[in-house]
């Protein structure tokens, strides 16, 4: 596609859209909120002093404190307005309110100063609107005999809806009397009566001359810093709480912002508002030049460009004291480049829906896509193992990288015109349906193992699986295909066929997928509770939580068999969930009878690596408020070794909350016990493969008693489970062991057993025994 025809397709569409944006918030006004937005960012930016020729006296707290009272005796004004005099101050305007009476000798006092000044002392009157009805307001002023000698101006500061101050009037009537604002006033600028001016945002507050009120009535206040100055007198101490949110400047007290209005008018700063018309075409007329380019970033690029000079347009016109609305301007460079992004993901989204995103693969729906002209076909699958697992230790661009290059090898290999990826860890290709008894997986897997082995980055194990069928039906031969696969890969074989046995093993986990739902909310699938014996005590201490399920038309189902399925499948977090809320509906009830008594469940692998399925289990721990001390939380060695930084992680959450923690089948990973002393448990279980032996393997006998013996040296407490004789709890009691369980303690039973058990002080292995 040439660049002419880029633009002669998307130029009339782009224009039109653009235009429409722009015109609709030039004609509605909708983008007045934008606007301030706008203008509020350019505020922080090319910030300038104050001319300093304005000084504020402050009513702050050191001023306060000093009077011990506000509001102060009007004497105290009275010594303020004759120190500012004697000082030489041009003008004296105060932004406090003087319109309730006080004592009248103090009132006496400060309007005698008001008439030494010579009514050159200005003193605020105020005008609020009211919401009681339409045209509604409130005026007031100061009282009659301050009134008399001073000079009247409206102090009126009214943010914009969203709270923020913007504007500030040239002059207001009240009382029915036209009265310039405070700031018109002390900048001695005119202006009409109900129009207002755009404060300049970009003065520095900082840079203003401010002194404490009660220093300059002490005299501590040089006189050459207020000669010839416009001083505003107002509160700044926060406890008077007189405070506006300025653009660019934050909170500040409505004295200063009184000063920065009075700095604008002062230093010519108040703005002609040019129409927003021009700006709008500019923005057309730039258009066009951003479609020319066909990359990609160069179009982002221009087209940011383009919103940064027309978002900063007003900072150079401000220059001429001109500001201009950009907002519908704006709003056309927005939807053009909506428009145009909209387009190019529409001509895209094909292709983009057909491709894997990590490794820019094809994917499957791109198999299902892919016309074949036999009328039967097979398809190859290559299973790389523990593909998610490395993405979420953050080795995904290296795996992702090693997928690619193992998929241009498979190519090669198997002579494919492409090769699909379906799913983290499958590849997928098609091929000629084989003859009866070939096997043309075999060089290929060769080739592509022995590949590898040699990669960098460690050895991936692969394993390879295929299917035939009719080409009409290429996503179940696929499905097919990555089933055997995964055979392959849980029989440890490096290819496998699709049969009919694999056809019946999808079928029934077709079936446990379809009846699992309806079964937990049938409570078709339940806890039942193992004892654990103290051999210290020989009291039955707590019980470990096991998932069974009794399907009303399957009969019992394993868990050997249903827990995996779930784990592959995502099943497991309701599951985990269902069985966690059971156990502390139990345990709740046994600590009753038997305090300390602790109910443990087990965490999967594939929970303990997701944050959002580990923070909805301790939401149900703390919504059912069961002390810390009754729950423990088991996880594998192998699912906390396989991702020790994420295990941590999670397991410490349990922690902080005062959960037990205990590393189950413990020898079975090949893990040392200083490398799990890293992780935030409180015991180690171990393995009932080195327990069941333990009488008659002197090795087993060695591992157990090592185990036992460095556990405790790291604060460690030690469970053995298998443990199926009598004679066996005596071997773990002479080597220190801390608990057992076992058919030797207690067969899996339904919480009522343990209940009726703990009621009756059945506490010692036979009790247990007779519980199972």
């Amino acid at each position: 596609m040439t660049i002419r025809s880029v633009i002669g397709r998307e130029r009339p569409l782009v224009g039109l859209v653009a235009a429409a944006a722009g015109l609709l918030l030039l004609l509605s006004g909708l983008g007045v909120g934008v606007e301030q937005w706008a203008s509020d960012l350019r505020a922080g930016f090319r910030l300038h002093p104050a001319s300093g020729e304005i000084a504020v006296v402050e009513i702050d707290a050191k001023s306060i404190a000093a009077y011990r009272r506000w509001p102060w005796p009007r004497s105290i004004h009275a010594a303020l307005v004759d120190r500012l005099q004697a000082s030489g101050a041009r003008l004296v305007a105060f932004d406090v309110d003087f319109s309730s009476a006080s004592e009248p000798r103090e009132d006496a006092a400060f309007a005698a100063a008001l008439q030494r000044a010579g009514r050159t002392v200005l003193l605020p009157a105020f005008r609020q609107e009211t919401g009681f009805e339409a045209g509604g307001r409130i005026e007031s002023q100061p009282i009659a005999t301050l009134a008399e000698n001073g000079f009247l101006v409206a102090a009126n500061v009214r943010p914009d809806a969203d709270g923020r101050l913007r504007r500030m009037p040239y002059g207001l009537t009240i009382f029915g009397a036209p009265r310039p604002s405070l700031a018109a006033m002390v900048a001695e600028r005119q202006g009409e009566a109900g129009a207002s001016f755009p404060i300049d945002l970009h003065f520095d507050p900082g840079t203003l001359p401010r002194y404490a009120a009660v220093d300059v009535i002490a005299g501590r206040v040089p006189a050459r810093a207020l000669a010839g100055k416009r001083v505003i007198v107002g509160g700044t101490a926060v406890e008077l709480g007189d405070r506006f949110s300025l653009p660019g400047a934050g909170l500040l007290p409505g004295v200063i912002a009184q000063a920065m209005a009075a700095e604008t008018l002062l230093a010519g700063r108040g703005y002609d508002e040019a129409s927003a018309a021009w700006p709008l075409l500019l923005a057309l007329a730039l258009i066009p030049l951003g479609l020319m380019p066909r990359s990609g970033a160069l179009r982002a690029a221009l087209a940011a460009a383009a919103m940064l000079l027309l978002l900063f347009l007003p900072s150079l016109t401000e220059q001429a004291h001109v500001t201009v609305a950009v907002v519908p301007a704006l709003g056309a460079l927005a939807g053009a480049a909506a428009a145009a992004a909209s387009r190019r993901l529409a001509l895209r989204y094909r292709e983009r829906g057909l491709t894997d995103r990590e490794t820019g693969l094809p994917n499957l729906a791109a198999l299902l896509r892919d016309p074949g002209c036999a009328a039967r076909l097979a398809i190859g699958a290559v299973r790389i193992d523990r593909v998610e697992e490395r993405v979420s230790s953050g080795g995904g661009a290296e795996i992702h990288a090693r997928i690619l290059r193992l998929a241009e090898r498979l190519r090669f290999a198997a002579g494919a015109d492409r090769v699909y990826r379906a799913g983290a860890g499958t590849l997928l290709w098609s091929m000629p349906e084989p003859a009866p008894g070939e096997d043309p997986l075999a060089g290929i897997a060769r080739l592509l193992r022995a590949a590898a082995a040699g990669d960098e980055g460690g050895e991936l194990q692969l394993h390879f699986g295929i299917a035939s069928g009719s080409a009409a039906d290429v996503a179940a031969i696929a499905a097919r295909a990555s089933l055997a696969a995964d055979q392959a890969a849980a029989t440890g074989v490096a290819t496998r066929q699709f049969t009919a046995d694999d056809a019946a093993i999808m079928r029934r986990d077709e079936t446990l997928l379809a009846r699992f739902e309806p079964a937990l909310a049938a409570r078709r699938i339940r806890a039942v509770y193992q004892p654990k014996r103290d051999l210290h005590t020989g009291r039955i201490k707590g019980v470990e939580a096991l998932a069974r399920w009794d399907d009303a038309e399957l009969g019992a189902v394993g868990p050997d068999l249903f827990i995996p399925l779930l784990e592959r499948h995502g099943g497991i977090g309701d599951l985990t969930a269902a069985i966690l809320g059971d156990s502390l509906r139990a345990v709740a009830g046994w600590h009753a009878l038997s305090p300390g008594f602790s109910v443990a469940v087990n965490l999967s692998a594939v929970l303990l690596h997701d944050a959002a399925a580990m923070l909805r289990l301790r939401k149900i721990f703390l919504a059912s408020e069961v002390p810390p001390q009754c729950l423990v939380i088991e996880v594998t060695e192998t699912a906390a070794m396989a991702d020790p930084d994420r295990a941590i992680a999670a397991l410490a959450a349990w922690r902080e909350l005062g959960v037990a923690v205990s590393i189950d089948d413990y020898g079975t990973g090949h893990s040392s016990l200083g490398y799990l002393h890293s992780l935030p448990a409180t015991e180690v279980k171990i393995d009932g493969s080195f327990v069941r032996h333990l009488a008659t393997d002197s090795r087993s006998a060695i591992m157990v008693r090592s185990t036992v013996s460095m556990a405790h040296e790291l604060g460690l407490e030690v469970v053995a489970e298998g443990v199926e004789d009598a004679a066996c709890v005596d071997l773990l009691r002479t080597m220190g062991c801390d608990v057992a369980q076992g058919w030797a303690i207690g067969r899996p039973v339904p919480p009522d057993e343990i209940t009726g058990a703990l009621a009756s002080g059945a506490s010692t292995t036979d009790a247990a025994r007779g519980a199972g």
